[in-house]
């Protein structure tokens, strides 16, 4: 029987008498008087769940206490709980304003959008808030970020410390995707030698680790494994059977969902958030245990990603290589493929009704195979004419003999004419319409499984779960190619990435909502009691008006919204140097290129490296490093580029060599702490703004035009301005840090918006002139700052 701990989360239990009686126990009534006294209802079911005795109603709606603001006076405030429990103790105005902020919009389910500077304490000033709240009325609370760095501070960093300084014994619980962990009834299909090779050096090791792991998630490899060896053996919804496997009770995946229905304090990544709301929104509701255990309260930290992550969740995809690895796994004569290691089990069996399955694989879904196969050459040579002929009117560059990275933007008027019709949308129509009739074959082998006789259902229940598994990849991947095809041109943007051999191209087919506010307004906002959104960065010019539109707050009119910011207590007047030089110039000249390297070298051998150059595009990073390292080589400072090494290894290789320098683009803009004396300068050598052909920001930027409004002020500029703000934020990331931020973009200083971009930063000493004067102020500062 339930106990109360678990128990007293809900409004009833249903307690199951194997037997067929329903009449309660002693021990029945006994627990069900101290229930009734809480408002908790208690039932009594069977096996069969065909009968029911209600032995106490449940009578009580649970009204929720509210956190009191002085509760966290008393611990965030000078002389408070906290400042006796850590030793670094800092009193921060902000933070006490935010995190009252944050049990104000739990108390009365409003949505906060709240911007905390660096150094604000923004963790704490929301877990302390989300820990009382969970305390009070015994309800879940969800945090919800995009790095795993982030998520790795809050839950050995900061949540250790909330759990002290407020005596709770609530426990926070990481929720991985189900990738992360291995599945063992997919261990057992590869230790049965169904697609395991004794060579495979990697599947060998994964397979001695998994003996003997306690959590059974990739996270314990002391390496990364290969996405394709992993796949083999990790967790898969279409694999899964529930509580049908017979590793059920010990599966991984289920133990740490079990340990996330037990918690009251949930730390997920955006993606696996939107997954679940995603299907809490198809009519599973607030209450149900699903990816997620029920919750209404929800904080988005980092949120400034919450629009891209939104769209990367609600894209649908296809690509060729896709649908080849996924027919792979069907591939009856290869020797290799589950179905075929089972049927020459099932033939050598020496069991009549055995041997009927084998062959009905071999020869029924064989054929079947065959067919779908066969018909997949036709339907991508007509596809793959239709790539060629863009590669004939579009240019692209080619790296190693192969198509590097093109995105082909397909308009409305594409999507809609004949020949993409031709040669694209009916052959894809006829796919799943052939994987639909593979289907109907593989599901009669699925019911011939169950007309086996117990006896023999029993001695090979595994193959026959493993081949019942595979059912629904099918009926998964047939789905995602409906939902792709039934995709309105006027609501989405659609895109090809084309790469591989320009003689044999291959692609993927994405299709992406246009905009994901009324998406997320839907799902999300009216939905849910509570919403928090924080990060350093979502305010533009000090407000909040772009983060609301392009997440879909500006939709919201029946939830109170409030907009707050807190200023970084960091002393930014002294700590640092803004330099723009003036004779750098513009991105799109010829000489930009030379000049730009030529103020790296002088101005990094003057700071004797701890540098980090930000670029906006991977081929300006290749360019400028093959001309700046070994320049900075020769005089004994090593210089790292991303793409040289995994990430967390190259910036642990940055940390570590204090005076080396780090070439880097995209995702070293945000999420990247360096404090101390290892980052003394950090150099933007663009304005971020974003490319205008890339596929969906040209339909974005398209769609703000038809509603009569700027693209360029109302979103690209915008967007580049958070972009800005994140990177100058590398810098300055402790009370002690100092340095240097150059900006070596004269747009900032001729154009009109320039204006906006310093105006969103915090105020700091800031100088411009020729590159050799920018020199000499680097060298004053940085000698001031040494004298202190």
């Amino acid at each position: 029987m339930a106990p109360y701990d678990i128990v007293q989360r809900y409004n009833a239990i249903l307690h199951n008498h194997p037997s067929g009686d329903i009449k309660p126990s002693y021990q029945d009534m006994e627990y069900a008087k101290f229930l009734q006294k809480q408002g908790i209802g208690f039932f009594i079911t069977n096996n069969g769940a065909d009968k029911l005795n209600t032995v106490t109603p449940p009578v009580v709606i649970f009204k929720n206490k509210k956190i009191n603001e002085e509760e966290i006076r008393e611990v965030l405030s000078p002389n408070g709980v906290l400042s006796k429990n850590k030793e670094d103790f800092e009193f921060r105005e902000g933070q006490i304003e935010m995190s009252i902020e944050v049990a104000k919009s739990f108390n009365d389910n409003r949505i906060a959008i709240l911007e905390a500077g660096t150094g604000t304490g923004k963790s704490l000033a929301y877990l302390i808030p989300a820990y009382l709240w969970a305390k009070k009325n015994n309800e879940r609370v969800v945090i919800s970020t995009n790095t795993i760095n982030l998520q790795s501070q809050i839950l050995n960093k900061d949540i250790p410390i909330v759990k002290k300084i407020l005596n709770s014994d609530i426990n926070a619980v990481l929720i991985k995707g189900r990738k992360n962990y291995l599945c063992k009834l997919k261990l057992l299909n590869l230790q049965s030698e169904l697609e395991f090779e004794r060579d495979n050096r990697e599947m060998n090791e994964i397979l001695n680790w998994a003996q003997n792991s306690s959590t059974g998630c990739v996270d314990e490899l002391s390496y990364i494994p290969n996405n394709n060896v992993w796949d083999k053996v990790s967790s898969d919804n279409d694999f899964c059977v529930g509580r049908r496997c017979s590793f059920y009770e010990s599966c991984f995946l289920q133990i740490s969902r079990r340990k996330a229905s037990e918690s009251n304090i949930l730390i997920v990544n955006h993606h696996i958030l939107f997954a679940d709301i995603e299907i809490r929104s198809l009519g599973k509701g607030l209450d149900e245990n699903l990816l997620l255990p029920p919750y209404r309260k929800i904080i988005f930290d980092e949120a400034h990603n919450i629009e891209k992550s939104a769209n990367s969740f609600f894209t649908n995809q296809f690509s060729k290589s896709g649908f080849y690895k996924f027919i792979a796994n069907y591939r009856v004569k290869s020797g290799k493929s589950f179905l075929s290691s089972i049927a020459n089990k099932f033939l050598k069996s020496g069991i009549q009704e055995i041997e009927k399955i084998s062959v009905t694989i071999s020869e029924d879904i064989n054929n079947s195979f065959n067919l779908l196969n066969a018909s997949s050459f036709e339907i991508f040579e007509k596809i793959n004419d239709y790539i060629k002929n863009i590669l004939d009117k579009k240019e692209y560059f080619l790296r190693n003999g192969s198509i590097n990275n093109l995105q082909y933007r397909i308009r409305k008027e594409e999507w809609l004419s004949r020949e993409f019709n031709d040669y694209l949308i009916e052959p894809l129509s006829i796919l799943g319409k052939n994987i639909g009739q593979f289907n109907k074959s593989y599901g009669l082998l699925c019911d011939s499984l169950d007309s086996l006789s117990e006896k023999v259902a029993a001695k090979y229940e595994f193959d026959i779960k493993i081949i019942k598994a595979f059912q629904n990849k099918i009926e998964t991947f047939q789905s995602s190619i409906t939902a792709l095809l039934n995709s309105s041109p006027d609501d989405n943007a659609a895109w090809f990435d084309i790469f591989g051999k320009p003689e044999d191209p291959l692609f993927t087919l994405n299709v992406s909502p246009v905009n994901i506010g009324q998406i997320l307004k839907d799902k999300l906002y009216d939905v849910f009691d509570s919403i928090v959104f924080t990060s350093a960065t979502l305010s533009v010019d000090n407000k909040f008006n772009f983060f609301k539109n392009i997440t879909g707050l500006s939709l919201v009119n029946n939830k109170t919204i409030t907009e707050k910011i807190y200023d970084s207590p960091f002393d930014y007047l002294t700590q640092v140097l803004f330099v723009s030089p003036v004779d750098i110039p513009e991105p799109n000249s010829y000489y930009y290129n030379d000049k730009l390297n030529e103020y790296l070298k002088d101005t990094i051998e003057e700071t004797g490296g701890s540098t980090f150059v930000l670029f906006t595009s991977y081929n300006q990073l290749q360019k400028s490093y093959s001309d700046v390292a070994p320049y900075l080589e020769k005089i004994g400072l090593r210089s790292y580029y991303q793409g040289e090494m995994q990430k967390e290894k190259l910036l642990d290789s940055f940390k570590n060599d204090i005076s080396s320098n780090l070439f880097a683009t995209d995702s070293f803009w945000e999420g990247v702490d360096a404090p101390g004396d290892t980052l003394k300068y950090v150099v933007l050598t663009k304005l971020p703004f974003r490319m205008p052909n890339e596929p969906i920001e040209e339909a974005k930027i398209e769609d703000i035009q038809k509603k009569g409004l700027n693209p360029f002020n109302d979103y690209t500029l915008p967007k580049a301005v958070i972009r800005f703000k994140q990177g100058f934020g590398r810098l300055i990331r402790t009370k002690k840090d100092y340095g240097i931020v150059a900006l070596l973009d004269s747009r900032v200083l001729t154009k009109s918006y320039g204006k906006l971009f310093f105006r969103s930063l915090p105020r700091c000493k800031f100088a411009s002139g020729n590159s050799g004067e920018m020199k000499k102020e680097i060298a004053q500062h940085l000698k001031d700052m040494s004298d202190k």
